[in-house]
């Protein structure tokens, strides 16, 4: 039993290092982001944010997100798969996203509060910084 425990430990050592790089592969992109209102009701005017997002190679995304009106930020995590993304924003994920990455980067679809019926049209463009 001993030496199967060492021998476990010495794999573990080995491999670990191309883990640990593994999940630090990662890109980061700024987006300048805006929302609206789109079910029940639309509304007239839409949010506006930042938010940064790190890719990760293995599909999981993470970052945070600014709101422009009341300057709160929020944490951002998710995952994707192929053009699919998937996010939830905030602590308790108040906020579930679903959409695509199309071209240039710029990610469109649906933001829905799990509070409630509301459902937002959202678009978030790579910008410069």
């Amino acid at each position: 039993m001993r030496t199967f425990l060492s021998l476990a430990a010495a794999a573990l050592l080995l491999v670990s290092p191309f883990t640990a790089q593994a999940a630090a592969t990662v890109k980061t992109v700024n987006y300048d982001t805006a929302y609206h209102k789109t079910n029940p009701m639309p509304s007239a005017g839409e949010y506006t944010g930042r938010m940064t997002l790190h890719f990760y190679a293995d599909g999981t995304v993470n970052g945070t997100y600014r709101e422009e009106y009341q300057g709160n930020v929020h944490s951002v995590s998710g995952g994707m798969r192929g053009s699919t993304i998937w996010l939830s924003f905030g602590m308790k994920s108040t906020h579930q996203f679903n959409g695509t990455i199309g071209k240039g980067g710029i990610i469109t679809g649906s933001l829905t509060n799990w509070r409630g019926p509301n459902v937002y049209t959202f678009k978030a463009v790579p910008s410069a910084s």
